[in-house]
């Protein structure tokens, strides 16, 4: 009987063990828990809203430099004259004459307008020879000697107007950039227009081939822009005369002010950041440099009628009379 009583009072103490944790101890455990949680959903918290400053600010970054590069290759391309994919050769043979034009029939007269300088022949019988219109497959131009048939005619030379001048002395453009030229390096001629709209916060860009006559759409390109701080223009242009007092467009600074799309998370305010790039019309340098070498027939234009180039969507200061 006593070591059954003893074994109870064992069993009794064994299970007053087992009890479990008081009210207290579950308030306690439940709020060092809830501590607990709420510094490591503090930090999960911090950690995702500098990852949304990161993203947007590398948004904004890769905006602007896609922008950039597009405008640093279309303007280096500027007053490009290219060349055609194929090879271009006269279809019959031609006597020369001092001055009556002629009608020449040629393998190709794609993308060819009035006033392009074309050489012909080679060697010896070469000559430069202007086209003064072009119809079908045939031009007309004045030919100075006798060329055989199937003589190769190539294009060569640039454009003196490969980046717009100011409308009149005095008067730039700093909200919008025209270019002229192969701007693709693919034989097509191409009429590029930038604009900056300050009031959207955009920069859009409009591409027009030869020979359309109705303007490419205008598409946005950079969006978010801001005024550039000290009232910067977005475009600015750097005008050089030849020796004979002919101006160029042969450098364009552009600089751009572009902002995050969202504010940042910690301190509610929009990151901004300024780029600012000097580009060189390699092409329309080459043209003042042929004209201060009298190297004149090398120099590529279209012709006008009046104000209205003989490529109607061009603006006249693109053409010459």
């Amino acid at each position: 009987m006593e070591n059954t009583k003893g074994k109870e009072i064992r069993m009794t103490r064994l299970s007053n063990r087992d009890e479990g944790f008081s009210l207290i101890e579950c308030m306690v455990s439940m709020g060092v828990m809830l501590f607990l949680m709420a510094s490591v959903f503090h930090v999960l918290g911090k950690y995702q809203r500098g990852y949304q400053n990161e993203q947007a600010t590398t948004d904004m970054r890769q905006g602007a430099r896609g922008a950039m590069e597009l405008l640093s290759q279309e303007v280096g391309q500027a007053g490009y004259l290219g060349s055609t994919p194929t090879p271009r050769a006269l279809s019959a043979s031609v006597t020369g004459s001092s001055t009556d034009p002629q009608t020449v029939a040629l393998s190709s007269t794609a993308n060819l307008f009035p006033g392009e300088k074309l050489l012909v022949d080679t060697g010896a019988a070469s000559e430069v020879v202007a086209v003064t219109s072009v119809s079908g497959t045939s031009v007309s131009g004045i030919f100075r000697k006798n060329h055989a048939q199937n003589v190769p005619v190539n294009t060569a030379g640039v454009f003196a107007q490969g980046v717009l001048l100011p409308p009149a002395p005095g008067q730039p453009t700093p909200n919008q950039l025209q270019i002229f030229g192969d701007i693709n390096g693919d034989g097509i001629l191409q009429y590029v227009e930038y604009t900056y709209d300050p009031a959207a916060g955009t920069l859009s860009r409009s591409i027009t081939p030869y020979p359309d006559t109705v303007q490419g759409p205008a598409r946005v390109l950079l969006r978010n822009l801001q005024p550039n701080p000290g009232g910067t223009d977005f475009f600015q242009y750097y005008l050089k005369p030849d020796n004979f007092g002919k101006t160029y467009r042969t450098e364009v600074t552009v600089t751009a002010t572009t902002q995050t799309e969202s504010p940042d998370p910690e301190t509610k305010q929009y990151r901004t950041m300024t780029s600012s790039l000097v580009l060189t019309a390699r092409n329309v340098l080459s043209a003042r440099d042929l004209a201060n070498n009298r190297l004149t027939d090398r120099i590529q234009t279209m012709t006008k009628t009046g104000n209205t180039c003989s490529w109607s969507i061009l603006p006249a200061q693109f053409c010459t009379p």
